[in-house]
């Protein structure tokens, strides 16, 4: 079975075009010569490099906002506007220590996390992420955060 390499516009034999699934025929639509050619050309590579780039700073707030909401939704099963109520009922701050986040994220700061119960999956509040790191390493477990809670009353702080 034979195929025209997209870049040269040669005929070969398919076992010149690497393996692509996501393709009808299974194989990459540019052979393996003129591939290799187009991955050790600095011009080429750049430009494409380059095009990702600009792409993805014009398009950053909406793409990871997208990314954000389909979060959102597969992990907690909410909704931007549900995640929003959830934000001004606690007045934009932890639920736990009351104070807004400040960890910073790609230069922005991040949201505060969802929390949740791990057994039945019901959302409690949103958290900083030191509080929700901090009840997470505790495993969840009333006791050892009623022990931990006695713990600092009890010391000599």
């Amino acid at each position: 079975m034979e195929k025209k390499c997209s870049t040269c516009g040669q005929i070969k034999p398919v076992q010149d075009f690497s393996i692509n699934r996501q393709q009808k025929d299974g194989r990459r639509c540019r052979c393996k010569e003129c591939s290799k050619l187009h991955r050790n050309n600095p011009e080429t590579r750049n430009k494409e490099l380059s095009y990702g780039r600009k792409y993805y700073q014009e398009n950053k707030v909406h793409l990871n906002r997208i990314s954000r909401d389909n979060n959102l939704f597969r992990k907690y099963g909410v909704t931007r506007k549900q995640y929003n109520a959830i934000l001004e009922s606690q007045n934009g701050v932890c639920a736990i220590c009351g104070l807004p986040e400040t960890k910073i994220i790609l230069g922005e700061v991040a949201r505060l996390a969802v929390d949740h119960c791990h057994k039945t999956g019901k959302i409690r509040g949103l958290l900083c992420g030191k509080c929700n790191t901090g009840i997470s390493s505790l495993g969840d477990n009333l006791d050892i955060l009623a022990s931990a809670s006695s713990y600092l009353i009890n010391s000599d702080i």
